[in-house]
C-alpha cells in the first residue's frame, strides 16, 4: 500500500513510489506524468473528485503547491507516454481523471495517482482496483475500492468507506464513520459517532472520541464482542448514555472491540 514513508521528492519534482508491489500481466511498460496545478483553479475550488481504474490513490494536503502525479502502467511504451492525468473545475469541485489512448485502458493497464492540494472540504475517490491513502482532508470523505486497502489519517469530518477486499485503517477523524468491506480487517482508531462498521470476515476494533453517546450494538457470527469492557458471545449491546445515535459493528467471522478514548 502508499504510505507517508513510501514517498521521496527529490530535487527533480519526480516522486518515487516504493510501497506497491503489484505485479501487473503485461502492463510492464511505465511513465510519469506530472500535473502542475496552477493555483488560481485550486483557489476556485472547494473540494476534489479523484477517479482512476487500477491504480492506487494517495491524496495528502500540502503548502508548497498543488500537483499531480501519475504513474503508468501500459502495456506498450507508446501507449504508457500517450497517457495524461486532466485536472478541471466542474462548479466548484476540482475533477482529477487518468486519459488512456483512444479512450480505453486495456486489461492489465494501471495508473497510480499522487496528489497534493490545500485542505479540500469534500472528497471523492474512486478506483476499481488500488489502495487508498487519505491525509489532512475536511468534510466528507467518500472512497470506493473494489480490491485494496484504505488508509485515512487527520480527517476534520465525516468519512464513508466501501471496499470489496481489502483492510481499512482510520486515525484520528473528528466526523461520524460509514465502512463496510467485504473481506477484510477493520481498525478505527479515535472516531466519530455514529460509527457504523461491516465486514463480511474479518476483526473489527474501533476506539471511539472522548465524549461518544448513544448506544453500541455488535454481532458477529462467529468469534466475541467486547464492548467498553463488558463481553458477549457472538452479541451484545451497550447504552453509553440515555439518549444519542446507535453506533452498529458486525462481521461475519471475527472479533469485535469497541472502546472510548480515555479522558
Amino acid at each position: 500500500m502508499i504510505r507517508q514513508t513510501a514517498l521521496s521528492i527529490g530535487a527533480l519534482g519526480l516522486v518515487a513510489v516504493t510501497g506497491c508491489t503489484s505485479h501487473w500481466q503485461h502492463a510492464n511498460k511505465h511513465a510519469t506524468y506530472k500535473a502542475l496545478i496552477p493555483s488560481e483553479t485550486v483557489d476556485a475550488a472547494h473540494s476534489v473528485s479523484i477517479v482512476t481504474r487500477a491504480g492506487d490513490v494517495l491524496l495528502e494536503s500540502t503548502d508548497d503547491g498543488p500537483k499531480v502525479v501519475g504513474k503508468v502502467r501500459a502495456t506498450t511504451q507508446a501507449r504508457a507516454d500517450a497517457t495524461t492525468v486532466s485536472t478541471a473545475i466542474d462548479g466548484d469541485t476540482l475533477q482529477i481523471t487518468v486519459n488512456w489512448p483512444d479512450g480505453k485502458r486495456k486489461n492489465s493497464e494501471g495508473c497510480d495517482l499522487l496528489v497534493y492540494l490545500p485542505t479540500m472540504t469534500g472528497v471523492t475517490i474512486d478506483t476499481s482496483a488500488g489502495d487508498v491513502f487519505v491525509k489532512d482532508m475536511a468534510g466528507l470523505l467518500d472512497i470506493s475500492s473494489s480490491a485494496g486497502d484504505i488508509e485515512v489519517h487527520d480527517h476534520e469530518g465525516a468519512v464513508k468507506a466501501r471496499g470489496s477486499a481489502g483492510d481499512i485503517d482510520f486515525w484520528d477523524v473528528s466526523g461520524t464513520v460509514d465502512v463496510e468491506t467485504s473481506a477484510g480487517q477493520i481498525s478505527l482508531h479515535r472516531v466519530g459517532a455514529p460509527a457504523t462498521v461491516k465486514t463480511s470476515a474479518g476483526d473489527i476494533y474501533v476506539i471511539l472520541n472522548k465524549g461518544s453517546a448513544g448506544t453500541l450494538s455488535a454481532s458477529t457470527t462467529a468469534g466475541d464482542v467486547s464492548l467498553i469492557g463488558t463481553g458477549f458471545k457472538s452479541s451484545g449491546t451497550v447504552q453509553i448514555s440515555d439518549d444519542g445515535p446507535i453506533s452498529r459493528f458486525e462481521t461475519s467471522a471475527g472479533d469485535i472491540e469497541v472502546v472510548i478514548e480515555s479522558e
